[in-house]
Order: C-alpha cells, then structure tokens, then sequence
C-alpha cells in the first residue's frame, strides 16, 4: 500500500482548541500508512509534534481571513487581506509549494475556515490535489459569510464538522445546496483516573475556570460582571481563572471600548469592577489537565450559544461541571452535567452559584455525569 502524505495546515500552533484537536488527530495516526507534515501559524507545539517523528514548521505569513460580525468591517479587512496580508504572503506560498511537491503531498488539511482564500489560491495552482477542512464556527449570515461559505464548498473535497450546528448554519448559508462533509466531535484523550472517579474533590473556595483566547463573541467580560453580581458575603466561597490570551481588542462596546481603546485587558477590567481579587489570569497555558485537575467547574460564557467545543469536551473527560449559554443539549445538560442557560442571565446565574456552594454534592454527581457523557461519545 503506498503511504499517503497529508499536510496540515494549523493556524493557532497550540494557542486554540482546534490545535488540540489536531495533535491529538496524529498523535494517534498510523504512520505506516500515513505521513503527516504540519505548518503552524504560531509557534507553541514544534517540539511535541518533534517527539511524535512529525515535521512542523512555523510561519507567521499564513495568509487568512476571518468573516466577521459586521459586514462594514469585512470591507476593510478585504482590503488590509488584499494589499497587506496577502503580499506579504508571497514567501510563505513559495515554501508551501515547494514542501507540496518535495513531499508529495496528497491532501493539503486546514484546520480553520480562514485558510479558505489561501485554499483557493493554491487548488487553482494544484487542481488535482485534494483539499479538507475542519468546520468550528459559525459565521454569521453576510454576504462575506455566505462567501466564504461557497468558496469552501466548492474547493473543498471534504469536510468536518464539530457538531451538527456548524453543518446546519453552512447548510442555512449556502441554500440551496448542501455542504458536503461528516460530523465528527472534537477529539479528546480520556482521563484515565477521571473514568474510575467515585468523587471530586470540591475546592473551598470553589475554582471556575475559563479555557479561550479571549474575543467579544466568547464573553469572557461576563465573568467579571458575574463575579460583581455574587454577594459580598458569598464572593470569599468563589475564584475564577482564566486561562488563555486577555488583552482586549480594539474594538468593543460599552465600558469595555474605553479599555481597549487604550491598550488594557480583562485584569483591567476587573480592578474597575474590583473583584480583581478573585480572579487569576494566566495567560496562554499549554498544560490545562493540569488547571482542570485542580479546578471544579468550567464555564464557557459564550455569545454564541454554541454550549460545545474543546474546552467543554476536555473539562467533561476530567469530570467536571460545565455551566454555558445555548439551547444545544448534547454536552451540558441542566441539572445533570451543570448549567445551560438559553439566554446569559446574570441573576439565575449567581442564585445557582450560591446554591452550589452550600451543596457541593452535586458538583461531584455533575463531575461523574460529565465522565459517562464522554465515555459514551469516546467508547460508542
């Protein structure tokens, strides 16, 4: 059988869920039957994919381009695209090239929608090459969204998706046709010792963590209005960490616009609001078994009500309680994993809190429901 050689290209090098997802994908791949190559657009996993006998590069060139919100913004990032990133870009399309034909690569895989343009550029120098993409958003309905959305429908010859809401939202953005592709959930390492869990250990005061870079859509800001809304006499019973980038981007709204209009992050957002006490930021954490180990639940307070993804997957096979935003019930179940809140209500949120605190019981039985849950995707 001859041996198949596939690039991947990863955008996020070990700074996002969708690198995770990828490490672990050829961590566990037969390398007899098939030779991975991997680009990174950051740095941050080189030497992991080294001991795995994996040939990783990093170039920061990696054209992409994000659909976003606002359709006046995708104006202007269309032209930064056109006339910045993508000159720039000229060594990196060079190499690409030359790895593609030194290697004999078969498929070229991209682990983000945003190497869509990139993916055109080189199936029309390529034509016969295959092209894959893994689906983890969820743009919203633009003309740029729906864009991106045929591009990648027609120069990709397959797809993934994480959920069946990102195949739902293409389907919705390309009416009428179809998007072609398979459902497969992010992939995690099952924690061994969480499978044989009989009870966590509940911290006092009780650890939340938060795993994302952090973006407007994924509502990090929230915790820290959260952690205002607990009353004083409660706050001592709760600490939150965030792990993951919090510098604020530029543009926000409401308080949050005036930080980051003048370079400041969540940190500063929570001495505003001061209950920076009760927050740890830790910036990019490579080893979050570690962090989840020693917390107790994971909240994902997303805008996007997309209650799924690595950080609730991998929380979930470390047997923890998961609190999130949206109506999708296959991971976070209300009362019996943790909390799902249709609508971000900040109120019900702080009487459950509170609630748990003084039974924390029912952490260790969300813990194990968490555990079956993942047992049963895993071993299904």
């Amino acid at each position: 059988m001859k041996k198949l050689n596939v690039l991947c290209l990863d955008i996020e090098g070990g700074h996002g869920g969708s690198s995770k997802s990828l490490y672990n994908s050829l961590k566990y791949i037969d390398q007899k039957n098939i030779k991975p190559f991997v680009i990174c657009k950051k740095s941050g996993l080189e030497q992991q994919y080294k001991a795995l006998g994996i040939m990783c590069i990093v170039d920061k060139t990696m054209p992409t381009f994000t659909a976003l919100r606002k359709q006046n913004r995708n104006i202007l990032f269309y032209f930064i695209f056109k006339f910045y990133i993508w000159p720039k870009s000229k060594n990196f399309r060079k190499n690409l090239l030359h790895i593609i034909n030194k290697n004999n690569i078969n498929i070229v895989h991209c682990n983000l929608i945003s190497l869509f343009l990139l993916a055109r550029w080189l199936k029309k120098i390529k034509p016969h090459i295959i092209l894959t993409l893994h689906v983890r958003t969820n743009p919203v309905n633009t003309y740029t969204g729906r864009f991106q959305a045929k591009v990648s429908n027609s120069v990709f010859s397959n797809k993934i998706f994480i959920t069946e809401n990102e195949k739902e939202k293409m389907n919705h953005l390309l009416y009428p046709k179809k998007a072609k592709g398979k459902l497969i959930y992010n992939s995690v390492e099952v924690n061994k010792k969480a499978l044989s869990l009989h009870k966590n250990k509940i911290s006092n005061p009780i650890k939340i963590a938060s795993l994302s870079n952090y973006s407007y859509p994924r509502g990090t800001d929230r915790l820290i209005d959260l952690a205002q809304k607990i009353p004083d006499e409660e706050k001592k019973n709760f600490k939150f960490y965030i792990a993951g980038d919090y510098k604020l981007p530029r543009f926000l709204p409401h308080q949050l616009r005036f930080l980051a209009l003048r370079g400041k992050t969540l940190e500063d957002y929570a001495k505003l609001k001061k209950v920076n006490n009760m927050f740890t930021f830790l910036g990019h954490v490579k080893d979050t078994e570690s962090l989840l180990n020693e917390v107790n639940i994971l909240i994902r307070p997303t805008r996007e009500y997309n209650p799924w993804g690595r950080d609730v997957l991998e929380a979930m096979s470390a047997g923890k309680t998961i609190i999130s935003i949206g109506t999708y019930e296959q991971f976070v179940k209300t009362d019996y994993t943790g909390l799902l809140q249709p609508e971000f209500n900040i109120e019900e949120l702080v009487d459950w809190l509170v609630s748990i605190s003084k039974n924390t019981n029912r952490l260790s039985q969300y813990g194990r429901n968490s555990i079956n849950i993942i047992k049963k995707i895993t071993f299904s």
